[in-house]
């Protein structure tokens, strides 16, 4: 019996670097059922294997044809008088009919990216394993995400040691500061996704713990699957957005390659966004607000290129705007503004502060690459480079700032197509 199976391989061996972990690494070669077993085999499978998270069911050929989940079969197979009615059945009614397949040299890293649209049934089923479409081995959802989390740790680590390396290679002030700001950014999301893989990791620790003392309930599993969904889409978010900051940085010197456009409500995409930044600033006194029209504002451009843009002007302006030491009326009661709106096809972001306002000697260096005031305080002068970059290159806009240090305040005005 042939079965269509969802094959999630995306290349083979040799398109990953040698420090990525494949699929065959972390596999379990655990044996398979054949497709005219019966439900008391895979009983007894089971009884045999308490760490299995699901059975690989094959054909005579040892191609994968189906996936019984652990958790569905007992909840089928020990219903009252259901070992009565199936013991004697085959395992085909128990079976998942189209389980997810990937090649033994598949890395993590590209099996991962396919969790977020899949995550359930990836948590509950698993992957089978396979090489020249023969199966060789099982993965569990929970073995894919500790893998991933290790991936992501080595990562960080990696980055962390090119940091170190760049240090002692340059000598140069401004570019000790360019590895500062780097790790800064970077740091932030890395952290997140982090965070987030280790709680999964507890809680579904706990899930095994349940599950082999035969106490796990249908809603601690519904459970589990939400803190999965919530889970695997913010490290999926945060590593994305690790990846978009350090290609931008990366790419100061050189043509910035295109960002991946999507279509969104560009007001509450910013809402979104100034949430997920409240970490950050609930450190400074001043409030940021949005002011955003009650009608929807419509985009197909690059989310990234809108996150890094308003996510570096309000930080230019909450550290150059107020005299956080002065103490004065004006840095206590001060605020920063975005506002939004739409006019003629154009789009109108504009941020503005009340601040201290910019001298007029400098206000024409405030793009330039390295040009900063704070360096003392490693400052890295590159947050409204990066901002001027990604309106001209990625968005096809312009950016014009005004400013006035007698009154105080600064304006940036941004204006892109829709």
């Amino acid at each position: 019996m042939k079965v269509a199976s969802r094959n999630l391989s995306l290349t083979k061996a040799g398109s990953e670097s040698d420090s990525a972990i494949y699929l065959g690494a972390i596999m379990a070669p655990y044996p398979a059922l054949s497709d005219d077993a019966l439900c008391i085999d895979a009983e007894s499978w089971l009884k045999l294997r308490p760490d299995a998270a699901a059975i690989p069911v094959v054909d005579s050929e040892n191609s994968p044809i189906g996936i019984i989940s652990r958790t569905h079969f007992q909840i089928k197979y020990l219903q009252l008088y259901g070992r009565d009615i199936y013991r004697h059945r085959s395992v085909s009614v128990m079976m998942d009919h189209t389980p997810f397949t990937a090649d033994y040299f598949d890395s993590v890293a590209q099996v991962s990216t396919l969790f977020e649209r899949n995550r359930n049934h990836l948590i509950e089923n698993g992957i089978l394993v396979t090489q020249e479409g023969l199966y060789c081995g099982f993965v569990s959802g929970l073995a894919l995400l500790k893998s991933a989390l290790a991936e992501v740790k080595l990562t960080k680590k990696q980055l962390e040691q090119a940091q170190q390396a760049l240090i002692q290679r340059e000598k140069m002030a401004y570019l000790g500061s360019l590895v500062a700001g780097v790790a800064h950014e970077v740091n932030t999301p890395i952290g997140i996704a982090v965070t987030a893989a280790s709680t999964l990791q507890d809680e579904a620790a706990k899930l095994v713990d349940l599950l082999r003392a035969g106490q796990l309930k249908r809603s601690l599993l519904t459970h589990f699957s939400e803190l999965v969904s919530d889970s695997t889409a913010l490290i999926h978010a945060n590593l994305s957005r690790a990846n978009e900051i350090i290609r931008n940085f990366k790419s100061i010197a050189v043509d910035q390659t295109s960002n991946e456009l999507r279509t969104f409500e560009l007001g509450e995409y910013c809402q979104q966004l100034l949430d997920s930044m409240k970490p950050t600033l609930c450190h400074y006194p001043q409030p940021v607000r949005l002011n955003s029209p009650h009608q929807p504002i419509v985009v197909t451009t690059s989310p990234s290129a809108i996150s890094q843009i308003i996510t570096n002007l309000v930080l230019n302006a909450l550290e150059h705007a107020f005299d956080s030491e002065s103490g004065s009326e004006q840095s206590r009661h001060g605020s920063v503004e975005i506002t939004l709106f739409e006019t003629k096809g154009s789009i109108h972001l504009i941020c503005q502060d009340s601040g201290k306002g910019i001298e007029e000697a400098i206000i024409g260096n405030i793009f330039d690459p390295f040009f900063t005031t704070l360096r003392h305080r490693g400052g890295s002068g590159l947050g409204l480079h990066i901002v001027y970059n990604l309106v001209t290159d990625v968005l096809h806009g312009e950016i014009a700032v005004e400013s006035n240090s007698a009154l105080g305040g600064t304006r940036f005005t941004i204006i892109f197509p829709i």
